[in-house]
């Protein structure tokens, strides 16, 4: 996972502010530090390109209702202006509380 340079992440689709838990690779893919990652939902949303956004929240409302793996190319925006393309790939979990 390191070597190809693969992150995973977690929502709480309970929470009312959906955390966002992004691992260490995401600090090289969003040209941040650790301090500022996005920690929810709408901050994740807000490293993304404009014209990307709707695309990124209809596949995770899609994830979220169907419980079906699903995939994702968006551009992110760094702090220096610069325009990155990223793909996601996930699934929805849900534990014994749903």
């Amino acid at each position: 996972v390191a070597a190809a340079n693969l992150g995973a992440w977690e929502i709480n689709l309970q929470s009312p502010h959906r955390p966002f838990l992004l691992g260490e690779p995401y600090v090289t893919m969003f040209g941040r530090d650790r301090a500022h990652l996005p920690v929810s939902e709408e901050q994740f949303l807000t490293c993304i390109h404009p014209e990307d956004r709707d695309l990124v929240r209809r596949c995770f409302a899609s994830a979220e209702v169907h419980d079906t793996p699903f995939q994702c190319e968006f551009r992110i925006l760094w702090p220096d202006g610069a325009v990155h393309w990223h793909a996601i790939f996930g699934r929805t979990m849900r534990d014994a509380r749903g």
